[in-house]
């Protein structure tokens, strides 16, 4: 499964809204804080399994 842009967007807000950084978000979903950003910045896809 692929995220749309609105889902992002509706993952990037609540993740601010509890005051979770990207490192934090990578360490728990086992991936490179870059990977994060450049999901949240629409640079990339990511399914929701990690290959």
């Amino acid at each position: 499964m692929l995220f749309n842009k609105q889902q992002i967007l509706s993952l990037y807000a609540e993740k601010k809204g509890k005051g979770i950084t990207n490192k934090q978000l990578a360490q728990a979903v086992d991936l490179n804080p870059a990977t994060i950003s450049r999901w949240f910045n629409f640079k990339m896809n990511l399914s929701d399994q990690k290959e």
